[in-house]
């Protein structure tokens, strides 16, 4: 209906008063010779004032029309307000799917800020993230007010929060940038906060207490003292993630992390491996993990070392396995095989 409006409303203008022509003719003209010089770019400057200007000439000749049939008592007279109305349902139902932003399986902006902040973070905490989730989690802090006593924050204020004796939170991806861009003479004391967050401090940081005991020697100089499983967070309000348990493993390490050893979760169903109808023929459910906090922490303290594991829950999951192996090449050699309830 654009070229339409446009030849009524061009015409239109021919119907007004000589002045107002000549005004309503020359803006256009002047119009369209910047829309020239600009080559069509420069919309909202050029394209979109002259739009008000066309529905003048619209109105005018609408305005005409009316009266012709109103002398004659035709019903044409009502055409300009039905077609009007008709446009605007038209418009309305035209736009209403690509403006209606509410409930869009693809929009995600949110989905993995709300789980970031969906758990106990410790406060006045400064927390560290990609650009994209940055922007979500300031959104979700500052707009929402979740975890209100977080805030986002640079490398450069990070390392003043660390001077300054605060704690900064990482997500794991943007951890080794984070490192890499502290003062050289800043070595933050690590230690795995959850499944998601990398958790700095200037102060040597204290693992917590496992629920379950287990000390197991796994091999030689690693030692596992407990685990605890909790639910993981859904997210909730921004965001309504799958089912998932985290479980955190209390590892005792003299002389760090063998390069050879390997932790796999597995959720199980009556005893068997449950598969993963969304991964390759075969698949099971599963998330390994090659080092604990994906290398990121000191492997060598005399301290607890912490590490948290995020396992999805399929439906009908009753327990979860906990695989610690060797690699050899091709071939992996178990070393302890636990089952570990699932959240309460």
């Amino acid at each position: 209906m654009s070229i339409v409006l446009l030849a009524v409303g061009l015409a239109g203008i021919a119907l007004l008063e000589k002045r107002l022509r000549f005004v309503l003719y020359g803006t256009l003209v002047l119009y369209l010779l910047f829309d020239w010089m600009y080559r069509c770019g420069n919309w909202f400057q050029v394209i979109l004032p002259a739009y008000p200007l066309i529905l003048l000439g619209a109105a005018a000749a609408l305005d005409r029309w009316e009266d012709y049939f109103r002398q004659r008592k035709s019903w044409l007279r009502e055409a300009p307000l039905a077609l009007l109305i008709l446009l605007i349902v038209w418009r309305f139902a035209a736009s209403y799917e690509r403006a209606n932003s509410r409930n869009q399986p693809h929009d995600l902006a949110f989905a993995r800020a709300g789980v970031l902040l969906d758990q106990p973070l410790p406060a006045h905490a400064g927390v560290f993230a990609p650009v994209e989730d940055a922007l979500a989690l300031d959104y979700l802090i500052n707009i929402w007010g979740i975890n209100p006593t977080v805030q986002v924050v640079s490398s450069k204020q990070a390392w003043e929060l660390l001077k300054d004796g605060g704690a900064v939170l990482s997500t794991f991806d943007v951890a080794p940038v984070l490192l890499s861009e502290l003062p050289p003479e800043v070595q933050p004391a690590r230690r795995v906060l959850s499944a998601d967050w990398l958790q700095l401090s200037a102060e040597p940081l204290a693992a917590p207490d496992a629920i379950t005991q287990v000390n197991q020697l796994i091999t030689p100089g690693v030692t596992l003292r407990g685990y605890r499983v909790t639910a993981a967070p859904d997210g909730s309000p921004a965001t309504d993630a799958s089912p998932a348990t985290d479980i955190t493993l209390f590892w005792n390490l003299e002389n760090g992390w063998p390069a050879d050893l390997g932790v796999s979760i597995r959720p199980v169903r009556d005893g068997e491996f449950i598969p993963d109808p969304n991964g390759a023929p075969g698949a099971i459910y599963q998330v390994d993990r090659s080092a604990p906090g994906e290398g990121l922490v000191p492997a060598d303290s005399p301290e607890l070392v912490t590490d948290v594991i995020r396992a999805p829950l399929p439906p009908n999951t009753d327990a979860v396995r906990l695989l610690i192996y060797r690699r050899s090449g091709d071939d992996f050699e178990s070393l302890a095989d636990l089952v570990l309830p699932t959240p309460q």
